[in-house]
C-alpha cells in the first residue's frame, strides 16, 4: 500500500511510474482511495492481471560489485564508492549504495543484451530503501553483456534522463558474494 500525504500528491514519490510488471502475476485489484480536508472521500477501482517478463538466468538473483566513479555531472548527489545491486527475478534491482543507503530500480532485460530502467519502486519496499536518483527517474535503455564472471553495462546511445543514475549503473561489475 502507498500513502501519500503530502503535496503534491502524486504515486511513488513524486512522478515516478508504476510498473505492474513487478506485481506477482494473476489478477490484483488496484484502488485509489480520496480524502479532503472537508472530509470528501472518492474511491476508483479497477481489476488488472500481470504477467512479469522473465529475467535472463545471467542476470536472475545475482548480485554484483562495482566501483563508482567520482561525480560525472555538478547536479548529481551520488556518493563515491563500491556500489551493490542484484537482480530479482521480480523485475526489481535492489541496490545499495557506499554509505549504506538502500534503493530499487524496476527493469527489464532480454537475452540479447537490452536493460530498460523504469525507476524507483518505493511502493514496495520498506521506507528506508525507498527513494531514487531523480525526481523523477525517466526510463532508460541500457546494454548489458557477461564477460567472464564480470557484468558490463554501457549507454545504448539514448540519454538517460537521470545523469546520476547513470553514473552509477554504467561500468564493470564483478560478482559480489
Amino acid at each position: 500500500m502507498w500513502v501519500e500525504q503530502n503535496l503534491p500528491y502524486s504515486f511513488n514519490d513524486d512522478g515516478n511510474l508504476f510498473v505492474p510488471s513487478v506485481l506477482d502475476p494473476g489478477s490484483h485489484l488496484l484502488s485509489i482511495d480520496v480524502y479532503t480536508s472537508s472530509g470528501v472521500a472518492a474511491t476508483s477501482e479497477a481489476n488488472v492481471t500481470t504477467t512479469r517478463p522473465s529475467v535472463p538466468a545471467e542476470l536472475e538473483g545475482k548480485g554484483f560489485k562495482h566501483q563508482a566513479p567520482e561525480q560525472q555531472c555538478a547536479t548529481c548527489d551520488v556518493p563515491d564508492g563500491v556500489w551493490r545491486i542484484e537482480f530479482g527475478a521480480d523485475g526489481v534491482i535492489r541496490f545499495d549504495d557506499p554509505l549504506g543507503g538502500k534503493g530499487t530500480e524496476a527493469f527489464e532485460a532480454t537475452s540479447d543484451g537490452v536493460l530498460t530502467l523504469y525507476g524507483p519502486t518505493s511502493w514496495i519496499v520498506p521506507e528506508e530503501a525507498r527513494g531514487g536518483f531523480c525526481d523523477p527517474n525517466g526510463i532508460a535503455t541500457m546494454n548489458w553483456q557477461i564477460s567472464g564472471a564480470d557484468l558490463i553495462l554501457s549507454a545504448s546511445g539514448t540519454d538517460d534522463p537521470c545523469p546520476g543514475r547513470a553514473g552509477v549503473f554504467t561500468g564493470t561489475y564483478q560478482p559480489s558474494s
